[in-house]
């Protein structure tokens, strides 16, 4: 059975190989109690931590390494003098843990807590095991520093006497990454479904609240998501919406044959030099039913609460440093559109929920 079991040639395809009760001597220099719950359990490990490490390879390829290292055997001693040192001896005399499994059972205990999405933990969190336990071997005694040309790529370009740099042990974290497997959660899209509903629980809170910060903090909410629903915009890119630019197409948009929302943006946008306005136009009324002047025109034209929305979501939020420095699309604020921030938006009228 995959994962539980040893295939016939495993024993020949590149790591050393020990039983159960000879990796338990190496790494305790004695045999195992029967009655130790301890003992009974580091055996359990050790015979997982093998089977992970020979599970690092398919079937295929141990079978194919054995029947050609077999038909190879067979075709030249037929023909050759191969009486002595004919093939490397496999066992080793000496009683130490010389290919890291006392490291390996660290990760596989560390593998059985509980985990958040899936019933344990997953790979990428399993494998962390591994970076202590070489951090500490190069604080400890063992530490050289020398610089090698054999490190693997990941790895730091210095010699490293830490079981977790070794042949045996990359096996090993192969195969469990192979059992293990991982359980991937992505992004899900948000469906108009989703907005309609949103919509239908923050304008019940709006008329539940009666304190002027809440409502704005909902209507700044709703906005944020409409805008970056309808528009198709990235989460760093909503805070590039400027209330001034909305504003000037507010009339104009609204009395139009097919009514819609001119979404505004100004900043320094990826790709592009210097501070651009770009002009996004968005429904009044989706075909899905999703209200987007009235949330927007709450926003925009709110009287005495323009100048606070018009700080906070106005042209950009009010970062600090450097323009650009992140990401290519962080933005500063022009002198323009902060003399914006003292109009009051009179300019349309607030839509009744």
């Amino acid at each position: 059975m995959r994962y539980r079991s040893g295939r016939n040639g495993d024993h020949i395809m590149g790591i050393p190989f020990e039983c159960d009760l000879c990796h338990f001597r190496n790494m305790t220099l004695r045999n195992p109690v029967v009655t130790n719950p301890k003992d009974t359990m580091t055996l359990i490990t050790i015979r997982r931590a093998s089977l992970d490490a020979l599970w690092a390879r398919e079937p295929g390829t141990v079978q194919g390494n054995l029947s050609r290292a077999v038909r190879d055997h067979r075709e030249a001693a037929a023909v050759c003098s191969l009486e002595r040192g004919e093939l490397p001896y496999l066992p080793s005399p000496e009683l130490k843990d010389r290919v890291g499994m006392t490291s390996a059972v660290y990760v596989l205990q560390a593998s059985r807590r509980a985990g958040q999405y899936v019933r344990n933990v997953q790979y990428e969190t399993v494998r962390k095991s591994a970076t202590w336990i070489g951090n500490m071997y190069e604080a400890g005694a063992a530490y050289t520093g020398a610089p090698t040309t054999d490190a693997p790529p990941t790895a730091e370009p210095f010699e490293s006497a830490s079981p977790t740099r070794r042949k045996w042990f990359a096996r090993f974290l192969r195969g469990v990454k192979l059992r293990m497997g991982q359980v991937r959660y992505q992004n899900e899209p948000l469906t108009s479904e989703m907005v309609l509903a949103l919509d239908q629980l923050i304008t019940a809170e709006w008329h539940r609240t009666t304190d002027e910060r809440e409502r704005e903090r909902l209507e700044e909410l709703m906005c944020y998501v409409l805008i970056g629903f309808g528009a198709s915009l990235r989460g760093e890119e909503v805070p590039l919406v400027s209330l001034r630019g909305m504003l000037y197409f507010w009339k104009e948009t609204a009395r139009a044959g097919e009514p819609h929302i001119m979404i505004t943006l100004y900043g320094r946008f990826k790709g592009e030099t210097g501070f651009r306005w770009h002009c996004l136009p968005i429904s009044d009324l989706s075909a899905s039913q999703i209200p987007f002047r009235k949330w927007i025109a709450s926003l925009c034209c709110t009287g005495g609460r323009s100048f606070r929305a018009a700080r906070r979501v106005g042209c950009s939020s009010r970062r600090t440093g450097r323009p650009g420095r992140r990401s290519g699309t962080t933005t500063g604020t022009s002198p323009t559109t902060w003399r914006f921030c003292g109009r009051t938006g009179r300019s349309c009228s607030r839509s009744a929920r």
